[in-house]
């Protein structure tokens, strides 16, 4: 893509231009990784002689990490609109930045009614607000690391991300009509489930729901949202449930033995010339690795995996829960995470999701340690390694 330039020439997008927008109204490093998927849009998503549609219509989501460059205030609506210095005719461009807990996680190019309609749309699907979720972790009998402090605040994030994973497992557990884990209310308006924790006096935890449906394009779709902590008959009925299903209610059944919790094999048992998985991880899943791993060539990240795996099994024969069992939502099944550690380092780098397919241990991908811990968390607290 290009824009115009001096004397009615044209010139390419550099990461500098679009890097100079930005830095307006927030610090960017031209080095992360907003400035690098701003600047791909720039350069290959759109041919007009014009930067006006730039990043329109792509709502881009940074890491912890990426977020942290941005600083604003704390605006009306968790929304900042800043205009930018382009315009086609009567229509004037903004970026906006959308406030997630404590930090602004979005990034979105278009004019201000867009961003404003859009905004409205992002806020009704809000899943819970921060306020909630510390006041429901006063209430946890087990203190876990369930939010970071950014800014003297604690964003709590990580605890989120736990929720909304119920959330998705209860529907996928609607969808095999296993239905013992959750209770409908009488108007099918209100969804609760036990959410595997327990109170400060050693009981359940159980959060109602919201049921909420939304049109996208050809499709609607259902989102639990506004949960509600349940603390007795009462609470149950006053939003319609029959009050017996709290003495009903059963746990997820996650696994049918804790045998299946438990890593088995040896490296002998592992596909490791498996060319579809490990292109997989290299070619599709790279933004999950580290900068290290993804300068590595194919070799060298093969001999990466194949040390991990036997660093791993060193590990696992001395302490059995050093390979720790994870969740797949999709598979309805306990999965297990490997860590992959830079030669020399004390702390893993991410982890691999491995899985027994006919006898042999397959290398389905790789996550983010912070992925590995919520996948792992639906099981049982994360231990060693993964206890981060």
């Amino acid at each position: 893509m290009v824009v115009p330039g001096e004397r009615g020439g044209t010139m390419p997008v550099t990461k500098r231009m679009v890097a100079s927008e930005l830095t307006k109204f927030g610090n960017f490093d031209l080095n992360t990784k907003a400035v690098d998927l701003l600047h791909s849009r720039c350069n290959s998503k759109y041919s007009e002689n014009t930067i006006s549609k730039l990043f329109e219509g792509e709502i881009l989501y940074f890491s912890n990490e990426d977020s942290k460059v941005i600083e604003c205030d704390e605006e009306v609506a968790n929304l900042k609109l800043v205009p930018v210095n382009v315009s086609t005719g009567a229509k004037k461009y903004y970026v906006a930045f959308y406030r997630n807990n404590t930090t602004w996680d979005g990034l979105r190019f278009d004019t201000r009614e867009a961003l404003l309609h859009a905004a409205e749309k992002k806020t009704s699907m809000r899943y819970c607000s921060n306020f909630f979720l510390e006041e429901l972790e006063q209430l946890f009998l087990n203190k876990e690391r369930w939010f970071v402090v950014q800014g003297g605040r604690r964003d709590y994030l990580r605890l989120k991300t736990y929720l909304s994973s119920l959330c998705a497992l209860v529907k996928r557990f609607q969808a095999i009509s296993e239905t013992s884990c959750f209770a409908l209310n009488e108007s099918n308006t209100k969804i609760l489930f036990d959410c595997n924790l327990l109170n400060k006096f050693g009981g359940k935890i159980i959060l109602s729901h919201d049921i909420k449906s939304f049109e996208n394009k050809k499709e609607t779709i259902i989102r639990y949202l506004n949960p509600s902590v349940i603390g007795n008959s009462k609470d149950a009925e006053d939003q319609g449930f029959d009050p017996a299903v709290l003495s009903e209610l059963q746990p997820f059944p996650l696994y049918t033995s804790s045998k299946e919790l438990l890593f088995e094999g040896k490296l002998t048992d592992f596909e490791l010339d498996d060319f579809h998985h490990l292109e997989h991880i290299q070619t599709h899943r790279d933004f999950r690795l580290p900068p290290f791993m993804r300068e590595m060539s194919s070799v060298e990240l093969f001999y990466l995996i194949k040390h991990s795996i036997e660093m791993a099994l060193q590990q696992q024969s001395v302490d059995f829960r050093y390979i720790q069992p994870s969740y797949s939502i999709n598979d309805l099944r306990p999965l297990f995470v490997i860590p992959i550690f830079k030669i020399g380092a004390t702390h893993p780098s991410c982890c691999l999701l491995i899985n027994k397919q006919k006898k042999k241990w397959v290398l389905l991908t790789v996550l983010e340690l912070e992925q590995a811990y919520i996948s792992s968390r639906i099981i049982a607290p994360p231990v060693g390694w993964l206890d981060i």
